[in-house]
Parts: C-alpha cells; sequence; structure tokens
C-alpha cells in the first residue's frame, strides 16, 4: 500500500489515526477489539482485550461483564468466580445475582457435584444473613434447596465429608433458627433440612 499525500502535507495514515483518536477514545477502541475477537471466536484474544481494561480502570462493568461471559463459554469456571469476585468490589448484589446465576447453570449441567451445591447454599445462606433484599423468603427456600440436595448425596460423593458435613450443620443450625417472619412453608422446609442432618 502506497501512502499519499492529501495535500495538506498529512498522509492518509495519520489522517485516518487523527480521525480515529479524535472521534474513538481507546476504551471504545479496545471494546471494539473485543467485540471483534469474539466475533471472529478468538476468546483467548478476546478475554486479554477485556482483562487488559480491566487493568486500566477496574470500574468497567461492561469489561467485567464481557470477561465472565467469555470465561464460562470457555469451561474456565474458576476464573468466572474469580471475576465475579473482584466485580463484587464495585457492584455488589449484582455480582452475587450473578454468581447464584453461574451456580445454576453449572448445577443444570453437572446436577450432582457437591462443590456447587454447597458454593451455592453459601452464597444463598450469606445473602438471607445479609438481608440484602427483600425476597428473603425465596432466598430461604433456595439456600434449604441447595443445602438439602448436598446433604442428600451418596457420601461417598462428598469430598472432605467431615469438615463440609460440619459446616453444613453449622449453617442448618442457623437455616433452622431463622426468624419467624418466613412463611409456613419455608419453616417447614427448615424442619424437613433440620431432621436431614
Amino acid at each position: 500500500i502506497t501512502v499519499r499525500d492529501t495535500g495538506c502535507g498529512i498522509s492518509d495514515k495519520a489522517l485516518e489515526k487523527k480521525y480515529r483518536e479524535s472521534h474513538f477514545s481507546s476504551l471504545d477502541r479496545s471494546y471494539l477489539t473485543g467485540r471483534i475477537y469474539t466475533k471472529w471466536n478468538h476468546l483467548k484474544e478476546a478475554i486479554d482485550v477485556y482483562q487488559s481494561i480491566l487493568k486500566q480502570d477496574v470500574r468497567e462493568k461492561k469489561a467485567y461483564q464481557n470477561l465472565w461471559a467469555l470465561q464460562e463459554n470457555m469451561g474456565q469456571y474458576e476464573e468466572v468466580e474469580n471475576t465475579l469476585q473482584n466485580y463484587r468490589q464495585i457492584e455488589k448484589s449484582e455480582a452475587d445475582a450473578e454468581m447464584l446465576q453461574f451456580y445454576k447453570r453449572r448445577l443444570a449441567e453437572n446436577d450432582k457435584n457437591p462443590s456447587y451445591l454447597l458454593k451455592a447454599g453459601n452464597l444463598t445462606y450469606r445473602l438471607v444473613k445479609e438481608n440484602q433484599t427483600g425476597t428473603i423468603n425465596g432466598l430461604a427456600n433456595t439456600s434449604i434447596y441447595f443445602y438439602s440436595q448436598y446433604l442428600a448425596l451418596d457420601k461417598r460423593q462428598l469430598k472432605s465429608e467431615d469438615s463440609l458435613q460440619g459446616r453444613v450443620q453449622m449453617n442448618a443450625n442457623y437455616v433452622y433458627r431463622w426468624p419467624s417472619k418466613l412463611d409456613s412453608s419455608n419453616r417447614a422446609a427448615r424442619a424437613i433440612l433440620y431432621s436431614k442432618v
């Protein structure tokens, strides 16, 4: 390619660069690059772009969202959890909701994975304990469901059985003592859960 002079002493390439820089921020260019890599199915390169964005500004929500979606798509599940933990520093409730959805997707694909059942139970347990939302009944039922599914697993499937059973026992004790403002179906579910421990 030959570089032509535009007649004003600036080459076409320099003029294009000047135009691009004056109309698009480096952040816009980075997001565009990440989207292009994603469309071309160059997911590793797209991940690198979004990680680079976050190195420049750790508050870039869209970069987090794109990053954990790509990581999950590539099967990098530990990285998804790490990314969501980092995102929690800036958007606590959204990160918790995304983490819960992530656990639900993992469980839907691998239904009897004890670590995801326990992680989802612990997350919903923490959310009820922190009482972040007005949906305490729904969260309580969800937490009870995850813990009861975990407890129902064949003991041979459980890793580090003693320490995990102890933690479930501690959490089940708390679940059993949730305030009376829970509806009657929750109280019944609590009693069922507690009897399994």
